[in-house]
């Protein structure tokens, strides 16, 4: 539980900084900015799978931790832009 609880905090760090990047690339687009958007959304494709196959491994029912929906949604609205 402590490590899913210290993961979900270090996310949250996370969260916060790439909505600086999302807010920044809304604001002033450009290529070099949407190719960091697009390796924050496969950042965030990875969390979700990694999260996903954690709580599937360890509590064997993923939606009793359905934050893997949240980070899908991230990721898909984050690499369609």
């Amino acid at each position: 539980m402590r490590y899913l609880r210290t993961a979900w905090h270090l996310l949250g760090v996370d969260f916060t900084f790439s909505a600086i990047i999302f807010a920044v690339a809304a604001r002033t687009p450009s290529p070099e900015l949407w190719l960091i958007v697009h390796v924050t959304a496969a950042r965030y494709a990875a969390y979700e799978l990694g999260w996903l196959l954690s709580v599937a491994l360890h509590h064997r029912n993923v939606l009793r931790a359905p934050q893997w929906l949240l980070l899908t949604a991230i990721a898909g609205c984050a690499w369609l832009g």
